[in-house]
């Protein structure tokens, strides 16, 4: 044989090779093709929003979580640096010492509008883990609480007394209590430093 005829026996052998290879026509591949086509045409735009509701929502958590961080490292901040505690406890000491004198009214201005972060992010708790959650909400209460018992006309202005007092600062070192939990929760959770 020459080369001539070994050249065209091995050109021979890759066509048939090669039609073996080749996949069979269907008359259903233009209906395949087209399924496929319109199951991830259709499916893209729901994977997409998905990924972008779950993006969103962390970024609502996050911010919920560092607000609601901030509003309450301030009102610690502001109790702390008034001294409201050591005035109560001060105000205790006197009336224990004093029981037949007249109980010291305990009298702070507050205003009517409070708490804007914890009111804006009410929906956005939600977000959260639900032990910080009830925490959270069990700090606000607590506080307007307090608040209500020293503004004008509440309870350790106009009918102070001894009990009323060490009520009032049972509640108050829990509230602070409960704070700093949650300032050390989403500090931890939320990796702040």
């Amino acid at each position: 044989m020459t080369d001539i005829e070994n050249l065209q026996i091995a050109f021979e052998t890759i066509r048939e090779v090669k039609k073996l290879l080749e996949p069979l026509p269907s008359s259903n591949t233009p209906v395949i093709a087209a399924l496929v086509g319109a199951a991830v045409g259709g499916l893209t735009p729901i994977i997409v929003n998905a990924f972008n509701e779950g993006r969103l929502r962390n970024n609502n958590r996050n911010a919920t979580a560092h607000q609601i961080y901030s509003e309450i490292s301030a009102i610690l901040t502001v109790i702390n640096q008034r001294n409201y505690i050591e005035s109560i406890k001060d105000i205790i000491s006197y009336i224990q010492s004093n029981p037949s004198s007249a109980p010291h009214p305990f009298q702070v201005q507050v205003p009517n509008d409070l708490f804007h972060i914890y009111k804006a992010n009410l929906t956005n708790l939600a977000l959260l883990d639900p032990k910080l959650q009830s925490e959270i909400v069990v700090f606000y209460h607590y506080l307007m609480g307090l608040l209500e018992d020293i503004k004008p006309g509440g309870m350790l202005n106009t009918q102070p007394t001894l009990n009323g007092y060490n009520e009032f600062l049972q509640i108050a070192l829990k509230t602070i209590a409960i704070g700093e939990k949650i300032q050390r929760e989403i500090s931890f959770e939320f990796d702040l430093a």
